[in-house]
């Protein structure tokens, strides 16, 4: 029976899979033990990831870790610049560099504008742009900014395996972009 000021109620059923929560680290459980197994067969490199959000580094570094990566986190662009400096006297700190591009703090653009400035081999590490926005003339700022690449969030562990393996292989590669 309607009545006057009752209001509706509206039941949504979406078919979602499961698989597609896993790929980028959304399960119910929150259990990187339930990410997807082992499927790499690159070697093992060290990534630095850069990201502000709790949540989002823990995915990013369940699923590295499960293709067998070693991961170093920086909490924001003040805080990556300080660890950079590694890269001048560390031969192996690390192989790649993933940059959240909207950080509190210090955002990406303007830590990989920094780190690249410090030379050396700051100056040549690979720095993918991670960002939830992928319009073009974003993602050219980031190019803009000395990033050799870009991926938008969340993202998938394919797409993660993808750019690593790209980015750390000993040949040159070309940009997703």
């Amino acid at each position: 029976m309607r009545r006057p000021g009752g209001g509706t109620i509206a039941t949504l059923k979406l078919p979602l899979v499961e698989a597609a929560a896993h790929a980028v680290g959304l399960n119910r459980s929150r259990n990187p033990e339930s990410l997807p197994a082992d499927t790499t067969k690159h070697r093992p490199v060290s990534v630095l990831v850069v990201e502000d959000i709790d949540v989002n580094r823990e995915v990013v570094t369940a699923m590295l870790t499960r293709l067998g990566h070693r991961v170093d986190i920086a909490e924001d662009g003040a805080v990556a610049l300080e660890m950079a400096k590694r890269l001048l006297h560390e031969t192996d700190a690390w192989d790649l560099i993933l940059m959240d591009v909207q950080m509190p703090v210090v955002d990406g653009l303007t830590a990989t504008r920094a780190i690249r400035d410090l030379g050396g081999r700051a100056a040549k590490i690979p720095i993918v742009g991670l960002s939830a926005s992928a319009f073009a003339a974003e993602i050219q700022e980031c190019l803009d900014a000395g990033m050799v690449d870009h991926a938008a969030k969340p993202i998938a562990g394919h797409v993660l395996e993808s750019i690593v393996a790209r980015w750390t292989e000993e040949r040159s590669p070309a940009p997703l972009v």
